[in-house]
């Protein structure tokens, strides 16, 4: 498709009948079809995601293992492990990306002063008055800093390129000369009004000052003697958007336009207000709370074949389910599926739903109801237990009439309690192996998972529980798990970490003492299936 909009001369051109999202998905189409994609490996850490990624990124341009100018790459961040020493998570994915960038964004956003006295100065400070991020004014002019900035015009520009975004609340005026030549941009008073009407309330106070205390500010100011008001107030808001930021500003351009040059970036997206959408996105509590959404009408929806057509009560019951939940849910279900919560372009990503566990038994059903759904976010998977067959198994397969309703309304209880728990429970996405051994431009052969227990790890270097399961939630809504199936669950199939919990009741870190496989959940059940059968393997 990119190759037909070069092709036919249109590319950029017809971005301007698009939203910023759909802009941004132009230029990635047109430039990824147009030219060869360079690949980036970046060795990171989680509790420090964007300043580790500036050091290794820093460490590979001054060796000359990557150069970055001109150059539209797929980032590979490969995540050290912290629990310690030089071991790092191996995985590659869209999820892995995605957490990158949110991390990153994170971050820039925190004030990383307050917690860590020895980090470098925050870039970015929060404006009461503009109610966003915009360049921290009190920040030591340097060559480290403006290199610090000039990373983050490149991470900026780099989203695009890699279908994400760094979602921090930048102000629009931020991305001002990012598609206006900084000799030309002159922004008016209005313009101020809008991005921060404090300081433009307190420019516009001059109309209000008698002409003696007025003389005496422009002498004060350094203002030639005569000059008007209405140049006084020109020449305020230009210091306030333009001259008090001129250095940080330079450099955030110099980063951004080494990807994508000031020319095509005012042709895809136009002005400052469609980019700052385009690359940091907008919370989606402000786009869609108007709106009632469906994940289904946002994502698209691919089942197995075997939920499809075995479990068809299994799949509406799972939907009926989702589209119940308020936005702020929805979010959740999107972030522990995909890795973020902003929401994609309408059907530009996929969410696929597999049913990988397997059940025999009497038992084997009966703790199949107590399994803890678990997502793969490199591919936007989520693995469901068949809790409608165990539910059939255990309650009676023959129900039917209103007693099969009963059993509908029962397992619509379990999905929901069983994936609320999973989603609130889980804060952590982490990689399926690790490797001591992490280099430039390596990139593993693992996968991050996410899964959530009570009081338990999320998902770690391969890490389930055990055999991938988490007790239920304890609500009384759902009664799919008795008594004797939790004392079941509680003996000893879950690996607890010892250290303490997480702000939301996880606990971080935690190591299961052996990694099962992807069908693992009745391993036991098969074995003795395979002795009483007396196979020979």
């Amino acid at each position: 498709f990119g190759e037909c909009l070069r092709d036919l001369g249109l590319g950029a051109h017809l971005a301007c009948a698009l939203s910023p999202e759909s802009a941004c998905s132009l230029a990635y189409l047109v430039h990824r079809t147009g030219e060869d994609e360079g690949k980036l490996s970046v060795r990171v850490s989680r509790a420090h995601c964007f300043e580790s990624a500036f050091a290794d990124f820093s460490d590979q341009v001054f060796r000359g293992t990557f150069d970055p100018d001109g150059r539209r790459c797929k980032v590979f961040p490969v995540f050290r492990n912290e629990e310690g020493g030089e071991a790092f998570e191996c995985g590659e994915g869209h999820g892995p990306r995605k957490e990158f960038f949110d991390l990153c964004a994170a971050d820039l956003g925190r004030a990383q002063g307050a917690t860590d006295p020895g980090a470098d100065a925050p870039l970015f400070s929060h404006s009461r008055s503009m109610g966003k991020f915009w360049f921290n004014l009190g920040l030591m002019k340097s060559e480290r800093n403006k290199e610090r900035y000039t990373f983050v015009g490149w991470l900026l520009a780099q989203s695009i390129f890699n279908r994400t975004k760094l979602a921090l609340d930048l102000s629009e005026a931020v991305f001002q000369t990012l598609v206006l030549d900084p000799q030309q941009y002159d922004p008016s008073i209005a313009y101020l009004r809008g991005v921060d009407p404090e300081a433009a309330r307190s420019l516009e106070n001059v109309h209000n000052l008698p002409q003696g205390d007025f003389e005496s500010m422009l002498q004060l100011e350094g203002y030639p003697r005569g000059t008007a008001r209405e140049e006084f107030v020109r020449q305020g808001v230009r210091a306030v958007l333009v001259g008090a930021v001129s250095w940080q500003s330079e450099a955030l351009a110099q980063g951004f336009h080494s990807v994508l040059d000031r020319e095509s970036s005012a042709a895809y997206f136009g002005c400052a207000r469609k980019l700052r959408e385009a690359v940091c996105g907008e919370p989606a509590e402000e786009r869609l709370s108007s709106k009632r959404v469906s994940l289904r009408d946002v994502f698209v929806v691919q089942c197995d074949e075997e939920l499809r057509d075995s479990w068809p009560d299994l799949d509406d019951a799972l939907w009926q389910v989702l589209d119940a939940w308020p936005l702020p849910k929805k979010l959740d279900f999107a972030k522990f599926v995909t890795g973020t919560d902003r929401l994609p372009l309408p059907k530009t990503e996929m969410i696929k739903v597999e049913l990988p566990f397997f059940a025999f038994s009497d038992h084997d059903h009966a703790r199949l109801l107590g399994t803890l759904p678990q997502a793969h976010t490199c591919e936007n998977l989520l693995e469901l237990p068949n809790y409608w067959e165990s539910l059939l198994h255990v309650r009676g397969q023959g129900a039917g009439g209103g007693a099969r309703q009963d059993l509908l309304a029962e397992l619509r209880r379990t999905l929901d309690d069983r994936l609320s728990f999973a989603v609130a429970n889980c804060d952590t996405y982490a990689l399926d192996t690790i490797s001591h051994h992490a280099g430039e431009g390596a990139v593993g052969a693992g996968r991050e998972v996410a899964v959530a227990a009570a009081g338990a790890a999320v998902g770690d270097q391969g890490g389930l529980f055990g055999s991938g399961m988490g007790p239920p939630t304890p609500q009384a809504s759902a009664e799919a798990v008795t008594h004797e199936e939790m004392e079941f669950l509680a003996e000893d199939r879950l690996v607890l970490s010892p250290q303490a919990p997480g702000a939301n009741g996880a606990v971080h870190g935690g190591t299961p003492a052996s990694t099962p496989g992807k069908k693992h959940v009745l391993d036991a059940s098969i074995d003795e299936m395979v002795d009483e059968l007396g196979i020979e393997l």
